[in-house]
C-alpha cells in the first residue's frame, strides 16, 4: 500500500494514515474542506448547471474515495482529486451530449469545450463577423 503516516489531511499534503478509521476521518475532513471549492469548479465547467455541478462533484469525491488505494502520494491529495473532478465533468459533458444526440437535439459532433460558439467576438474575428 502506498500510504505514509503523517500530517495534518487538511493541509492537502500527499500523506494519508493506513488504518481504515483514520484514512475515513481524514477523507471525511478533506470533503468538509473542498467541497464547496469542487462543486464550484464542477459548476464552471458544465456551463452553470447546478444539479449536474453537485452529481458531478460527489461522483468525484465517490471515486477519490474509493481509488484511494491507488494514490501515489507523488502530488498533494487534492491536486489529484481536482483531476478526478475534472474528468467527471468530461464524463457527464459527453454523456450528456449523447443523450441529446440520440434526443435529436444536438449537432453530429460534440463541441470542444474551448471553442468559441458562433457570435463569439473571436468567432466573428475569423470570418469577418458574417454569418
Amino acid at each position: 500500500m502506498a500510504w505514509k503516516a503523517g500530517t495534518d489531511p487538511l493541509s492537502g499534503s500527499s500523506r494519508i494514515p493506513g488504518d481504515r478509521v483514520a484514512r475515513e476521518s481524514c477523507f471525511e475532513a478533506f470533503v468538509a474542506e473542498h467541497r464547496e471549492r469542487a462543486v464550484g469548479l464542477a459548476w464552471r465547467l458544465l456551463g452553470g448547471d447546478a444539479a449536474a455541478a453537485e452529481d458531478v462533484a460527489q461522483e468525484a469525491f465517490v471515486r477519490a474515495y474509493t481509488g484511494l488505494d491507488r494514490f501515489r502520494g507523488e502530488a498533494k491529495l487534492s491536486t489529484w482529486f481536482y483531476r478526478i473532478l475534472m474528468n467527471e465533468a468530461q464524463r457527464h459533458r459527453r454523456w450528456r451530449w449523447v443523450r441529446q444526440r440520440f434526443a435529436g437535439d444536438m449537432p453530429a459532433e460534440p463541441r470542444d469545450a474551448d471553442a468559441a460558439l458562433p457570435g463569439d467576438i473571436v468567432t466573428m474575428a475569423g470570418h469577418n463577423g458574417i454569418y
